[in-house]
């Protein structure tokens, strides 16, 4: 009785948490602020590597937008986020790439190694046009309102550059062109139609108003610039489903718990309370401005991907 007692204890705490937009922000930024230095660990051991497969099929989706935009000469950028207040700068054709709630920054070292190593088309036993096509000099800003995610960010994309090979030797490679912004996603210190493309992961859940962020983002993105929103989903069949239940309800705060942070990872399974539906995530990217929206299950639909244009204006 008392185990159940202390289970209704901290429901009742982590929903006083939540209980107002100021509040549930506030808990949302202390929690990333406190798992910053094992979230990374964490989303591989708990996904079984599965976020990172998803990753790429987010980013092979962006780059083979930014490549036909190229092939349309719909692409000009920004050379960096010093001019991204100021829409009077000259623009280079170098493309712009957003990470909305970048965290330590796995979208923008993987969507570098992607885009830059011909990547874009896939597996290289995939022909298409793609295949043979790789994105030079792109410019990556990352946005996030979690200092202690940054900071792990900005030093990852530091390592990034030297790369350790056997023996002990170390070889360098291409610098990774990334600005990092502390920003809250509602109110985005960024001037309109700033960037070529954007991507978000895991993120919809922990905003405090999904319409408003869909709006501010779609003020950034240029006409014709694909925006990839990477989620959790819940599987549809029956016994997946029940057992999708089960290890994210019981056995994921376990292991969080013991790995990490024992409150993060009860809400963190929670939160997909606070997802909208396709149907409802379609209506307000539409309201956005954007067209052309479309979602992908994968694997079970334990995750999706959406995907939508910016509209020409």
């Amino acid at each position: 009785m008392k185990e159940k007692e202390k289970e209704k204890d901290k429901n009742k705490t982590l929903g006083e948490a939540l209980a107002s937009p100021e509040k549930k922000q506030a808990f949302v930024m202390e929690m990333f602020n406190r798992i910053a230095k094992r979230y990374d660990l964490m989303n591989t051991i708990l996904t079984f590597g599965l976020d990172r497969r998803w990753r790429k099929k987010a980013l092979r989706a962006l780059g083979q937008s930014l490549v036909l935009n190229q092939s349309l000469n719909q692409a000009p950028g920004k050379s960096s986020s010093e001019d991204y207040g100021d829409t009077n700068k000259n623009k280079t054709k170098t493309p712009v790439v957003a990470d909305f709630a970048c965290g330590t920054s796995d979208f923008i070292i993987n969507g570098d190694f992607i885009l830059r190593n011909k990547k874009v088309g896939g597996r290289s036993s995939e022909k298409n046009k793609f295949s043979d096509i790789s994105l030079e000099g792109l410019n990556f800003v990352g946005v996030d309102f979690s200092k202690n995610m940054l900071e792990i960010a900005k030093t990852r994309i530091e390592k990034r550059a030297w790369k350790k090979k056997r023996g002990g030797e170390t070889k360098q490679q291409p610098k990774i062109n990334a600005d990092l912004i502390c920003a809250d996603l509602l109110k985005l210190p960024i001037a309109n139609k700033s960037f070529d493309g954007a991507v978000m992961g895991f993120a919809l859940r922990n905003l405090t108003d999904i319409d408003a962020a869909l709006v501010e983002i779609g003020r950034t993105l240029k006409s014709g610039a694909i925006l990839c929103l990477l989620e959790v989903g819940i599987p549809k069949k029956h016994i997946i489903k029940f057992l999708h239940r089960l290890y994210f309800g019981q056995v994921v705060p376990l292991i969080g718990g013991m790995l990490s942070d024992k409150k993060a990872y009860k809400y963190l399974p929670q939160s997909v309370e606070f997802l909208p539906t396709e149907e409802e995530l379609k209506a307000g990217l539409e309201r956005a401005g954007f067209f052309n929206v479309m979602t992908r299950p994968m694997t079970f639909n334990s995750g999706t991907l959406t995907t939508a244009i910016m509209q020409k204006t």
